[in-house]
């Protein structure tokens, strides 16, 4: 299955990427620890990045992936199945997300609950304390860009999309939401769920649904729905009104 995806859809020099920044985060766990490797790499700052780090972390949320899938099937109808598949691994992997935290792993902590006597950086509000095994934000955006990956057999395309999958991922750790092995094992998840619902999505019809009409009314009206969310959760109504 992985072969002929491989073959067809030339995902080598994506994978080769993202697998080389999942491997490296894994290789750290082992040699410094679960939480000494965070607390390494938590520490190597940037300054001028902490102001931007907690807006580029939300690109790996699911919810503006979506919008952004939503967006691109209605402004070009040649990528209308490629939205499709990155709203169906975002659905995927939100729901195997939930039963990874709540369920196998609801008693692993987040860093800023388990290293509060430490001196760490944590650069959201509010702070992450819990369900931290995996790393949600890592496993949508590589997924989404494993789905975008096949959209180009370019090598600098290709290259260039992995390496903003895998800075993305990474900023779960540098806002101080993640351990390391949660962005490793969260990036190689959303991969391979990725690769799976690309196989199966292969082989199924879109065009009827593409050229429904009604279909594509109600894509545009949940998509604005979908934006006024996204803009009202970012205002805050008590003191707009106030």
């Amino acid at each position: 299955m992985f072969r002929s995806l491989l073959y067809e859809k030339s995902l080598g020099v994506f994978l080769i990427v993202t697998g080389f920044f999942s491997i490296s985060l894994l290789i750290a766990t082992f040699v410094w620890g679960y939480q000494e490797s965070f607390l390494i790499l938590n520490a190597l700052r940037i300054p001028i990045l902490d102001d931007y780090a907690p807006f580029f972390t939300e690109f790996g949320n699911g919810f503006y992936v979506s919008i952004f899938a939503l967006l691109l099937a209605c402004a070009y109808d040649k990528y209308w199945k490629v939205s499709l598949e990155i709203i169906l691994c975002v659905l995927v992997t939100a729901l195997i997300v939930h039963f990874c935290k709540q369920v196998l792993f609801s008693d692993w902590h987040r860093p800023a609950k388990l290293l509060r006597d430490k001196s760490i950086h944590v650069l959201l509000s509010p702070v992450p304390e819990h369900n931290s095994f995996p790393s949600g934000h890592s496993i949508t955006i590589m997924s989404a860009c494993t789905v975008l990956s096949t959209v180009s057999r370019n090598f600098l395309y290709q290259f260039f999309l992995g390496v903003a999958a895998c800075l993305i991922a990474y900023t779960r750790i540098y806002v101080g939401a993640h351990f390391p092995a949660d962005v490793a094992v969260g990036s190689f998840m959303g991969l391979i769920i990725s690769m799976i619902v690309l196989y199966f999505l292969r082989n199924f019809d879109t065009q009827k649904i593409e050229k429904n009409t009604y279909v594509r009314y109600g894509l545009y009206i949940v998509t604005v729905i979908c934006l006024l969310v996204a803009l009202l959760s970012q205002i805050d109504i008590y003191n707009l009104f106030a």
